[in-house]
């Protein structure tokens, strides 16, 4: 199946490696990301949090996406 990076991680987070081999689609698919939030209300902060631990994890895979595609080989 053809997944997104995000899922690729989540799974990679708590499944046993080997079962899954993950390899690079190509040309490469946009990917928008997006969190909505009430415009009448404030922000609550463990949203800001959600948000920025998103955003972090999401630059970590734009800045090294192989690691996820050597998840589950054998080496």
């Amino acid at each position: 199946c053809i997944m997104d990076p995000i899922s690729v991680a989540s799974y990679c987070s708590y499944a046993q490696p080997g079962k899954v081999l993950f390899r690079r689609f190509e040309p490469d698919i946009p990917l928008k990301v997006g969190i909505l939030h009430p415009a009448e209300s404030p922000k609550s902060l463990i949203a800001i949090k959600f948000a920025d631990q998103l955003r972090a994890r999401i630059e970590a895979l734009e800045k090294e996406p192989e690691k996820l595609l050597a998840w589950g080989e054998e080496r």
